[in-house]
């Protein structure tokens, strides 16, 4: 949820705060469409000074979780990538239509932040499972 505190923590650092446990961020659950889409401008967004312009709609984040069972590779699909940052984890990803990563055994994080001025397409991602090598699915 956008919090004064969270804000606070943005503008002191970076959107890649976000993407950690910093207890500065709440999250609440927000459910895709049946049709698998994720309406970005019904994200709560957060207008950090100096980083969003005057008359910008803000920064939205939405994060999901992927269990991994087998080492190997996951693919996945996004619809588009405009005004988006990716994150695996706490690591920076270049947000493109199609996105590997070798993986491990685990549970892996995936954080986006969606610029709502650049941004007004739902965000749709996909597990590609037959481009997948490891046994993995998403989670809530």
């Amino acid at each position: 949820m956008a919090t004064d505190e969270a804000a606070y923590k943005l503008r002191r650092t970076s959107y890649a705060s976000a993407a950690g446990n910093d207890p500065a961020f709440t999250w609440a659950a927000k459910y895709s469409t049946v049709s698998g889409s994720l309406p970005t401008l019904e994200l709560p967004v957060v207008a950090v000074k100096n980083r969003s312009a005057a008359g910008s709609r803000g920064i939205g984040f939405a994060r999901c979780n992927l269990i991994v069972e087998t080492a190997g590779v996951v693919t996945l699909h996004l619809n588009d990538t405009s005004g988006l940052e990716i994150r695996l984890n706490e690591l920076p990803i270049a947000p493109q239509n199609t996105i590997m990563f070798p993986v491990e055994p685990g549970t892996y994080r995936l954080t986006f932040a969606v610029d709502q001025t650049l941004r007004e397409a739902p965000l749709e991602l996909e597990l590609k499972t037959e481009e997948t090598t490891s046994v993995a699915r998403f989670v809530n």
